[in-house]
């Protein structure tokens, strides 16, 4: 068996743990900052939506990078542009600045995201994918444990410059790992053709920047996001209309659960195999988002906070190695672009369109509206996503 834990594999990791870090202290505290200089819920929804809607439309641009020029050199300037733009937000002081500055570090985040998922399939081995994805979602999981918690009690004390300036050294400190990754400089085999298009013909500059492949599990991807995005975007407040302060709990028991999830996803799969494991887990989703708009107290957010993490434990790696295993190696770049701009798309949606829920119906018709995302998703797996899987391990018998 190929060795998973590579010097390249490790430094990959690093930099997703440090850059996670910075991102999820800003995620859950953003929306807070906003109002607190003066923006009502719709324009919290922005914050997150302009974000997730700039990365989303620069990905398809990213993915052809990744698979023209390189890994190395997108991801480098994708980190330093990130490190600088989040150590700017210390001189936001207007909602239209705050608005503005979000969207351009949307462009950055596209950058360094697309680059490690594509460095990522680049060095797992094909024959532990699952497993090499399950540990790349762990280290995201611990970040998002960590981040928002560390975020939303600053974020409680007004210390705004302080979490922007901290935000901004993790990233800092990720650029300086990303700079020693040099496994390209190596010769390690990774085919560039950007000439060849999804469709195999080279024909159309679209076909050249989405992966074609992709496109079943990126819709399904769109649907379960609606509901991340909903999460990080309205949590806080509606746990603060609740009367409940200590909403930090919810992401430490989402990431204990998704932890002890990643350590038996492979004996999960296993045991009922991958089609089963992954319905199960978008049942647990659903239920964690039905849950979400019954909550009046913080055992109900906690139970939530577990059932998101089991299914999102579960579902995510499912996804994010089918994606590697149904496109050809060459098209890894595209292919992970058109992944995360379903996860963009999806996030983006569900902070723009929360803030209008909100605003006319309340916080728990968000979360409820979430469960019929949750459904779409699972109804996309089922009817393509099945049988693209079952096609594909036919051909390779």
């Amino acid at each position: 068996m190929s060795r998973l834990f590579s010097k390249d594999f490790v430094l990959v990791l690093l930099v997703l743990l440090l850059l996670s870090l910075s991102g999820n202290m800003m995620n859950s505290p953003l929306p807070v900052f906003a109002i607190h200089i003066g923006a009502d819920n719709t324009i919290a929804g922005l914050v997150t939506g302009l974000f997730a809607l700039s990365s989303m439309f620069s990905r398809p641009l990213f993915g052809w990078l990744l698979d023209k020029k390189g890994r190395r050199i997108v991801l480098i300037l994708g980190v330093l542009a990130y490190a600088l733009v989040t150590f700017s937000f210390n001189w936001v002081g207007l909602v239209s600045t705050l608005l503005l500055v979000r969207f351009v570090q949307g462009f950055a985040m596209s950058a360094y995201t697309t680059s490690l998922g594509t460095m990522a399939a680049d060095l797992i081995p094909t024959s532990q994918l699952v497993a090499g994805y399950g540990y790349y979602s762990l280290l995201q999981t611990l970040a998002t444990s960590v981040g928002p918690a560390i975020g939303l009690r600053m974020a409680a004390s007004k210390s705004f410059n302080g979490l922007f300036t901290l935000s901004a050294a993790f990233a800092g400190a990720g650029l300086l790992a990303a700079l020693l990754i040099n496994y390209e400089k190596k010769g390690m085999p990774i085919v560039h053709h950007p000439e060849i298009s999804a469709s195999g013909n080279g024909s159309g500059k679209m076909s050249r920047l989405f992966e074609k492949t992709a496109i079943s599990v990126t819709a399904a991807v769109f649907f379960l996001s609606f509901s991340t995005g909903a999460v990080m975007t309205f949590l806080s407040p509606y746990a603060i209309s609740n009367g409940v302060n200590n909403i930090g709990l919810y992401f430490t028991a989402n990431a204990v659960a998704i932890f002890a999830m990643r350590l038996i996803l492979q004996k999960i799969i296993g045991w009922i195999g991958l089609s089963k494991s992954a319905v199960i887990a978008l049942a647990f989703v659903a239920g964690s988002m039905l849950t979400l708009s019954l909550a009046q107290s913080i055992g109900l957010f906690i139970v939530a906070a577990i059932l998101n993490g089991i299914g999102c434990g579960i579902v995510l790696p499912i996804f994010n190695s089918l994606i590697i295993q149904f496109c050809p190696p060459h098209r890894r770049g595209a292919a992970s672009a058109t992944y995360y701009i379903g996860i963009d798309s999806g996030i983006g949606a569900g902070a723009v369109l929360g803030g209008i829920i909100t605003k006319a119906a309340g916080y728990p018709a968000l979360f409820m509206i979430s469960v019929a995302g949750v459904v779409i998703a699972f109804a996309v797996y089922a009817f393509r996503i099945r049988y693209q899987y079952r096609a594909m391990a036919a051909a390779e018998k």
